[in-house]
């Protein structure tokens, strides 16, 4: 008996989309942070610790 291999065709187009939603919200969370009176890394790691939680998320197909 084989393993079975999960087929996952949409990983590339996910990993590309969630870089560009990276570059596009990090300075957004270092602003906000900045706004908020904390320093600015506690914007930094929030928007990577929020990257990293939402990246595996399956994509929505409607």
């Amino acid at each position: 008996m084989q393993p079975v291999m999960p087929d996952f065709p949409h990983v590339k187009r996910d990993f590309a989309a969630s870089l560009v939603v990276f570059l596009v919200a990090l300075p957004l969370c270092v602003g906000v942070a900045v706004a908020s009176g904390v320093p600015a890394e506690l914007g930094l790691v929030t928007g990577i610790v929020g990257g990293l939680v939402t990246g595996p998320a399956e994509c929505s197909r409607s």
